[in-house]
């Protein structure tokens, strides 16, 4: 419990450190966890473009294994494309540009350029 109070008394500390140097008077007052999850339960209510959870990735990309993508759009090749917290997954028809390669699904940080119909990285 007094490790708790020692985190909050921080946040106060740096909140009120933060206001007086942008000349703010507002506090910041950390959530309860009961009031987080009904904020996050209110957003989820009102959004109306389904997510996409992914899962079952190698182990090389276990990282995203969990994440909730939206869908951002459409490809110029005409494959949706999904993205969440800086990572993108998309279908890359051609992703070295040869004709002959197969295409693949890629999840990758930083954003593809989606005017392109092959090699999108």
């Amino acid at each position: 419990m007094a490790r708790a109070r020692e985190v909050h008394m921080l946040w106060t500390m740096s909140a009120l450190a933060l206001g007086a140097a942008l000349g703010s008077p507002a506090v910041f007052q950390p959530l309860t966890w009961g009031e987080a999850y009904a904020r996050a339960d209110a957003t989820l209510a009102n959004m109306t473009v389904p997510l996409l959870h992914i899962r079952g990735l190698c182990q090389r990309q276990v990282f995203a294994n969990g994440l909730l993508l939206q869908k951002r759009g459409v490809a110029a090749s005409g494959s949706p494309y999904y993205s969440a917290a800086g990572y993108y997954l998309y279908y890359d028809p051609h992703c070295d540009g040869k004709p002959s390669t197969r295409g693949r699904w890629v999840i990758q940080d930083g954003h593809p350029d989606f005017e392109r119909t092959m090699d999108l990285d």
